[in-house]
């Protein structure tokens, strides 16, 4: 699909546009539309997803045999005047969508268009808007029934792709070493800073994890090269806000807001999922959990994976979380220092009951 220029703003995407979008690939387009309906309004509503220009668009539609109905849409766009890393998310989610979804082994939402312009730098993702489910945010504790359901399906991703060649040809998703490399960066650029972090924020932070931010290169060699040799296809961002959990509890989670999406280890992603929707006062979960996981992965075809392998993966992978609340207080707005502090105090859990810290020396 060519749709170049794209819209720049929410208003730019108009009825004309959208009907002329949507019949260039009529067989993606949403059912009232493929069968000859075409819309004639578009009503906005902007959602919270923290300074993301995302909107619920409702349709009134007009039915090839002229009825009206209505249609909900979900409405992405880029951010405006977006930092490098925002460039890398919406070039990795428009990828995702188009090339990878259909066949990434986990359910993902309807996507009728999906485009990024790199030279504009703007983003477009229409979808099927989801109901009958609900959506958390980055506060909600998920239950261990809903975390289970959450892991199967991750194991399933996960498994689809498991060291798998076809990984190679997904050009247009980053690798965890590019990731890496990118993140040292930051930090030896004076982007990311532990210790400024601790300035502003010291009395929010335990001692332990205070001496780790501490340090010069908290997240160098010896947790990247302690992961082990195993790759898959990664969400990266398994938190409650990107998860839509159906009421119905035979129909399994979906997953969505793939900017982040990664060719990586499972222990950064089983890390991210576990301490941001695990209730820090019951953190003896996580044993339970990354067990249910595994037997998850080994159920999908997975082998020569052991446990205490999963484990030492999830332990880095919660060490290399700790990095989340620098880099988001280093955006330097209140927004994202509140989400900062959100998510402090959930992944130390996580990292003091495992005893992560025990891997690196401090």
């Amino acid at each position: 699909m060519n749709l170049r220029p794209l819209p720049e703003t929410i208003a730019d995407v108009t009825p004309e546009w959208l009907n002329s979008a949507l019949s260039q690939t009529p067989a993606l387009s949403p059912a009232p539309v493929r069968e000859g309906g075409h819309i004639i309004s578009l009503d906005y509503q902007p959602l919270e997803a923290m300074g993301k220009p995302v909107f619920r668009a409702t349709a009134d539609l007009e039915t090839g045999d002229g009825r009206r109905e209505p249609l909900d849409l979900l409405v992405k766009l880029h951010r405006q005047g977006a930092p490098e890393l925002a460039h890398i998310a919406h070039a990795g989610e428009a990828y995702f969508y188009s090339e990878v979804a259909s066949r990434s082994g986990i359910p993902v939402p309807l996507t009728y268009i999906s485009e990024y312009d790199d030279e504009a730098g703007r983003l477009l993702i229409v979808q099927e808007f989801l109901t009958n489910g609900r959506i958390g945010t980055a506060e909600t504790m998920l239950d261990a029934n809903d975390q289970k359901r959450v892991l199967a399906a991750l194991a399933k991703m996960h498994a689809h792709r498991w060291n798998s060649p076809e990984l190679a040809q997904l050009l247009g998703i980053r690798t965890g070493k590019a990731a890496f490399q990118h993140g040292m960066e930051l930090f030896e650029s004076g982007a990311y800073d532990g210790k400024t972090f601790l300035s502003r924020f010291a009395v929010h932070v335990h001692p332990l994890v205070a001496r780790y931010y501490a340090t010069t290169t908290p997240w160098g060699p010896e947790i990247r090269d302690g992961f082990s040799n195993n790759t898959t296809l990664c969400h990266f961002d398994c938190s409650a806000k990107n998860i839509f959990i159906p009421d119905d509890q035979s129909q399994d989670p979906v997953l969505f807001d793939w900017g982040q999406v990664i060719r990586a280890n499972v222990g950064i992603e089983i890390a991210q999922f576990l301490f941001s929707t695990t209730d820090p006062t019951a953190p003896s979960r996580f044993p339970d959990l990354v067990r249910y996981y595994h037997h998850q992965l080994l159920a999908g075809g997975v082998t020569g994976y052991t446990y205490d392998t999963l484990w030492n993966d999830f332990r880095l992978g919660c060490l290399v979380r700790l990095a989340a609340p620098i880099a988001l207080a280093a955006r330097g707005n209140p927004a994202a220092d509140e989400l900062a502090l959100t998510l402090l105090p959930l992944v130390t859990s996580a990292v003091l009951t495992t005893n992560a810290l025990d891997l690196v020396d401090l």
